[in-house]
């Protein structure tokens, strides 16, 4: 599950990994963004409406084999917040630069939060050619990634509704949340925008967590160091089965 104003197609790199492993992936694009469903009304763009959109997506994959949930950013927010409703299907997670509440936030992703209409006419007025210089710029999270997954990142942005800034606002910190899945969580050292400020305080909820960091990781590990991530999933993966196997 792709993060805020991505898509599906962030995932090129695992896709084509865990293709060839022989597994079945599936990747979603979640309600206002890359080729999902955009509501004409602003009213459309609250996180209710997009967790709903994001069960019924999976629901309608018919998938009878339990899954491993993969979520970065936003995305892992999503899964927390709907593993209720699919929980049945859900083995194991792997969560990448996960978001948790707002707090982890840096002041001026704050800003826009709190001005969501601000960040909207922002969206729309922010040239396809400026994004690309910026995506480019920013040497952390384009380190080591092609030109084609670089030029896929602005273009989602783009292409997702401005609208989307509305659901930012929804997002509240969830106290009681307690998660027993085997879970992996990735993070970056120099992710510059969700601040992990205390990786092990992720540990206090997830009961069965191992973190794996990046030191000189961004927020898109998934990314800048995919063939590193997709050896650490698959070790993951491996391990878990074997422990549920012995």
């Amino acid at each position: 599950v792709h993060g805020f104003a991505a898509s599906k197609k962030c995932w090129m790199n695992q896709f084509e990994h865990f293709k060839k492993r022989g597994d079945e992936v599936y990747a979603i694009d979640l309600l206002g963004h890359g080729d999902a469903y955009k509501p004409t009304e602003t009213e459309g763009y609250r996180l209710p409406e997009l967790l709903q959109h994001f069960v019924n997506s999976i629901n309608e994959l018919e998938i009878s084999n339990e899954v491993v949930l993969v979520g970065h950013s936003f995305g892992a927010y999503v899964i927390l917040n709907c593993l209720s409703e699919i929980n049945q299907k859900a083995s194991k997670l792997v969560l990448v630069s996960p978001l948790l509440d707002t707090s982890q936030f840096p002041a001026l992703l704050m800003n826009a939060v709190k001005r969501p209409k601000n960040s909207e006419k922002l969206m729309r007025m922010v040239p396809l050619q400026v994004l690309r210089k910026f995506v480019k710029a920013d040497k952390v999270n384009s380190n080591g990634v092609g030109e084609s997954l670089l030029e896929q990142v602005a273009v989602d942005y783009k292409r997702a509704d401005p609208r989307i800034t509305y659901l930012l606002q929804d997002i509240k910190p969830n106290h009681d949340l307690k998660i027993s899945l085997p879970t992996l969580l990735v993070f970056g050292r120099k992710d510059n925008i969700i601040y992990p400020t205390d990786f092990q305080a992720f540990t206090k909820i997830f009961s069965d967590a191992q973190i794996e960091i990046f030191e000189d990781g961004g927020h898109t590990i998934h990314q800048t160091h995919a063939d590193s991530l997709n050896e650490a999933i698959s070790r993951f993966i491996l391990e878990k089965f074997v422990r549920n196997q012995s």
